[in-house]
Formats: structure tokens, C-alpha cells, sequence
């Protein structure tokens, strides 16, 4: 989910993001990737909508005891695991049009 959809479904308006940000509203789509952001972004982010960090990756953590390098790595994980998945579906659909 990109944080332009996040927005429409809670009824957010962009400028309330980019304020938090410190961005001007009309370049806030650069956003919209959320794995492409950094932690200290996330963060910004999740306060700025009322929502935990856990809420934009994805995960139930206790990030109060999570430093920003594990919260980095978390994020670096999960986005192996998407690439995988993805490597999977395409090996599948190969096997598919040959047959």
C-alpha cells in the first residue's frame, strides 16, 4: 500500500504529511514508496497520520526497544522476502507459458 492510498483510506489530506515532513505538498508522491524511507521518515510519517510505526511496515514490533538500525534491518528483511516471493511467481508463470 503506497502512503497516497494510506491517505485516501484515512481521509488524510497530503498537505497534513508534507508539513510534518517539511516538504512541499505537490512533491509528497516521492513519498508514496514507503520501503524507500527511512526510519526517522517512518516515523514522522506514523505521527503525522496517528498511527504506530508497525502500521507502515507492516509488523507487530515493540519498536520502543528496537533501535533504528534493527527497525533499518527489519525493513531490509522483509523486502528480501518480497523479492523472493517475487522471483517465485516469476519461475512459476515461466513453467506456466511453456506448457
Amino acid at each position: 500500500m503506497t502512503l497516497s492510498d494510506i491517505l485516501i483510506k484515512k481521509g488524510i489530506k497530503k498537505n497534513v504529511v508534507a508539513e510534518a515532513l517539511g516538504v512541499n505538498p505537490a512533491n509528497i508522491r516521492r513519498y508514496d514508496d514507503l520501503e524507500k524511507r527511512s526510519i526517522e521518515e517512518l516515523r514522522i510519517i506514523a505521527k503525522a497520520i496517528n498511527e504506530d510505526l508497525s502500521f507502515l511496515i507492516g509488523e507487530k514490533l515493540p519498536f520502543d526497544t528496537l533501535s533504528d538500525s534493527e527497525l533499518q534491518q527489519i525493513l531490509l528483511q522483509q523486502n528480501e522476502q518480497i523479492r523472493e516471493k517475487d522471483k517465485q511467481i516469476d519461475r512459476l508463470l515461466t513453467l506456466l507459458e511453456k506448457k
